[in-house]
């Protein structure tokens, strides 16, 4: 069906218990099956992040979504993406370094039945003890680090091309995670 003005609907998925604060849409990276292929990741009030990975030419899901839940420990209001990885900040003032990929290599069983209509999200705690590797149908994704920023009320995050983020709210942080002093 036709979504407002005119526009093709591609892919319809509930990824979040309650809004979506924050959405990046990205060419995936190899770890993901490459350029054919778009990356969207998501954060939501309910504390989750969430991986969806669309086929790039027919914008269908392939395999259901991932949500890590309580991926932070606040409501995520900040993500972006360069493919391969994905940057999450939240009000708990912590930015987060995700890690999704393709769970086995090779096709996804499945991948071409998905469809338009809402699929079974797969929704997976946050482990307490370590950083998190969660998986659902088609991706997995592991925490590889945070760390506390001072920016109270976060309200967005920005990636720049050569890895430099920069963390907004109640003030504003710009950090280089690729350079530690």
């Amino acid at each position: 069906s036709d979504a407002a003005g005119g526009a093709q609907l591609l892919c319809r998925a509930r990824v979040h218990q309650n809004g979506v604060n924050a959405i990046r849409a990205v060419c995936a990276g190899s770890a993901l099956g490459g350029a054919t292929r778009v990356l969207v990741a998501t954060g939501g009030d309910d504390q989750g992040v969430g991986f969806l990975l669309l086929d790039g030419r027919s914008g269908q899901l392939v395999g259901a979504p991932l949500v890590v839940e309580n991926g932070c420990g606040s409501a995520v209001r900040g993500v972006d993406s360069d493919g391969d990885s994905v940057w999450t900040a939240g009000i708990d003032q912590r930015v987060r370094l995700w890690h999704p990929r393709l769970a086995s290599p090779g096709p996804v069983a499945g991948a071409s039945e998905a469809t338009a209509a809402e699929p079974d999200t797969r929704r997976l705690p946050r482990s307490a003890d370590g950083p998190p590797t969660c998986s659902g149908s088609a991706l997995v994704a592991s925490l590889r680090w945070e760390l506390l920023v001072d920016v109270p009320e976060v309200h967005s995050l920005s990636l720049r091309s050569d890895g430099v983020l920069a963390v907004a709210g109640h003030g504003l942080v710009v950090l280089d995670p690729g350079h530690s002093s």
